[in-house]
C-alpha cells in the first residue's frame, strides 16, 4: 500500500473542498481554476531537491517515492510514496517543499485530509485582487 501526496496549482481561490478537487483530479476530470504544469518544470523542481532523482520518460524516481507523468496535460502531481517514507519525515518534508514552495502548488494528503496552500509569496496568483508584495 502506498502513501500519497498530491499537489495542484490553483489559479484563483476555490470554494470546492480539497477532497472533491482531489477526486476529480484522480479521475482525470478537468477542474476549473486548476493550472497546468509542465513535465519539465516538475522534473526541474524535484531534481533541485533530490539530486539523485532518476528520470524515466514518464516517471521520476526518488528515494522511496515516484512521480507519474503519464497524463497530459499535467494538472496534478501525485507523489506515490512507499510506506517506509513515514520512517523518514525529512523526505516527506522535502517532497512537500518541492510541491508547495518550488512549484507553487496546493498540498493535499489524502490519508489525513491535511491541506495547505502555497507560501504567502506565491498566493498572489490565487487572487486577481491581491496586492503586490512590496516588503522586499
Amino acid at each position: 500500500m502506498s502513501y500519497d501526496l498530491v499537489f495542484w496549482r490553483q489559479t484563483v481561490a476555490r470554494t470546492a473542498s480539497p477532497v472533491d478537487t482531489y477526486r476529480c483530479l484522480c479521475r482525470s476530470e478537468s477542474v476549473d481554476d486548476i493550472g497546468e504544469l509542465t513535465a519539465a518544470e516538475i522534473h526541474a523542481a524535484f531534481a533541485a531537491e533530490f539530486p539523485d532523482l532518476i528520470a524515466e520518460p514518464n516517471e521520476l524516481l526518488g528515494p522511496m517515492f515516484s512521480v507519474m507523468l503519464y497524463a497530459r496535460p499535467v494538472r496534478a502531481v501525485f507523489a506515490i510514496c512507499s510506506r517506509k517514507v513515514l520512517e523518514r519525515p525529512e523526505v516527506v518534508e522535502r517532497i512537500i517543499r518541492v510541491g508547495r514552495d518550488s512549484l507553487g502548488c496546493c498540498y493535499f494528503n489524502p490519508q489525513s485530509g491535511e491541506f495547505s496552500v502555497p507560501l504567502e509569496a506565491t498566493l498572489g496568483r490565487l487572487s486577481p485582487d491581491a496586492e503586490p508584495d512590496t516588503d522586499g
